[in-house]
């Protein structure tokens, strides 16, 4: 029920139509700015958990948007921004499931686990997902409680063996007595390569060789291990290997 005025409606003059107008060129800033704010706060969170660096990430804006600074973007080439980190593998969530991400080990538990979805060991890449595996392997209900090097090493070597296991591949997350190569030390570099092996023994690689099917610039990226262009091999991996 609305309430009724307490006191006669009036004509409202000039001065009150123009405070009205004020008033919601105002608000409407707000919504803007508000609106600017959390497109620019979902950007840096997503670039955070992604693992991704300054330079690296100026890299992605450029190719998003031709710009190297969020400064200078529009709101609309902001989205690009935020939609391009989406596909990678960012998921925006509320305050309260964000909270549950916090924590010292927290980023390296999602990164292990956004990798085993891409490997198709993990059908839910969800955080509650990740969250509901932290707790079997530890007992403790959310990642901000791991702190502690005995708790963490449960859930990540008990992430990575599954990992192992689901792939039949032991050189996942190993070091030099598997890898020939320095840049397949990288953690990343190695589930790209897993991926391209699970898709070769199921006769369902893209091209002949993943040098062909990356073309030189790409390979070299890969090479580089620069950290964008691992993520989008990944994603892009990780689809065909889903469909499986």
């Amino acid at each position: 029920m609305v309430a009724a005025p307490l006191w006669p409606e009036a004509k409202e003059d000039a001065w009150q139509i123009g405070n009205k107008d004020n008033l919601r060129a105002n608000n409407d800033a707000d919504v803007s700015e508000d609106q600017n704010m959390s497109t620019l706060s979902a950007i840096h969170t997503g670039l955070k958990l992604l693992h991704i660096e300054e330079e690296d990430g100026r890299d992605l804006y450029e190719r998003m948007t031709g710009k190297r600074s969020l400064r200078a973007m529009t709101d609309e080439e902001q989205g690009k921004v935020v939609a391009e980190l989406r596909r990678l593998g960012f998921k925006p969530r509320s305050g309260g499931s964000q909270t549950a991400l916090n924590g010292r080990y927290a980023p390296i538990m999602r990164a292990l686990w956004l990798s085993a979805y891409n490997l198709g060991v993990v059908k839910n890449p969800d955080d509650h997902a990740l969250i509901a595996f932290v707790f079997r392997q530890t007992q403790i209900e959310h990642l901000a409680w791991v702190r502690d090097a005995e708790s963490s090493s449960k859930a990540i070597d008990g992430l990575k063996a599954w990992m192992r296991r689901e792939c039949d591949n032991d050189a996942l997350f190993r070091g030099r007595e598997y890898w020939a190569h320095d840049f397949q030390q990288n953690p990343k570099v190695q589930v790209i390569f897993i991926q391209w092996d699970i898709l070769d023994r199921a006769g369902k690689t893209p091209a002949q060789t993943i040098y062909g099917w990356l073309g030189a610039a790409r390979y070299n990226e890969m090479v580089a291990k620069k950290k964008t262009t691992l993520h989008e091999i990944q994603n892009d991996l990780g689809k065909l290997v889903r469909a499986l």
